[in-house]
């Protein structure tokens, strides 16, 4: 919104790459079995340290 010619192509394409990236079949893959959602940021991060306190 702040720019004066936002590059909303860009802005699409970085998503779509994102989606496929970060696919939940790639995330298997990868050995990722945990994902935090961060909409709320003090709840996000007390489930970080519990994983983290969990898993050392």
């Amino acid at each position: 919104m702040s720019q004066k010619e936002p590059r909303y192509e860009e802005l699409c394409r970085r998503f779509l790459a994102d989606s496929r990236d970060f696919s939940p079949q790639n995330c298997r893959r990868a050995g990722i079995d945990r994902v935090f959602s961060n909409e709320d940021l003090d709840r996000c991060l007390k489930q970080i340290t519990a994983y983290i306190k969990e898993n050392q």
